[in-house]
């Protein structure tokens, strides 16, 4: 099989995971905030809270303690952040570094893996 053959579908892939990770993630969002406000939904935000420390996993370890920091430094200056206004703060951050990490951070690493391979292995043939 040639190797050219398969970047183009690589490149779907990658593009249909992008989409589904945003589809996921914002659409986890839209629906915790219309459902926030039944009583028997009253643990909607912590659900979205797992689900984003799992699709973000390893950046959301940091997430959690921005989150911390953000609900401690908005106590002291805002007062308390209604129930909406948190939920779409946790979720802010945790998109943030789980789309840095996913969409910029690994794919600039795999390039500069990539271009390293490549390097070295044009070295040993000279």
């Amino acid at each position: 099989m040639n190797i050219t053959s398969i970047k183009p579908q690589w490149k779907y892939v990658r593009r249909i995971l992008h989409v589904l990770w945003l589809f996921l993630t914002v659409g986890s969002l839209v629906f915790v905030c219309m459902k926030i406000g039944e009583p028997e939904n009253r643990d909607a935000d912590l659900v979205l809270s797992w689900l984003m420390l799992v699709v973000c996993f390893p950046s959301s370890i940091i997430g959690m303690f921005v989150n911390a920091a953000l609900g401690y430094l908005g106590q002291g200056f805002i007062g308390d952040l209604s129930v909406v206004s948190g939920v779409i703060l946790t979720w802010a951050v945790f998109f943030v570094l789980g789309y840095l990490q996913w969409f910029v951070v690994l794919p600039a690493g795999i390039r500069r893996l990539r271009r390293w391979r490549n390097r070295k292995s044009g070295s040993k043939s000279r």
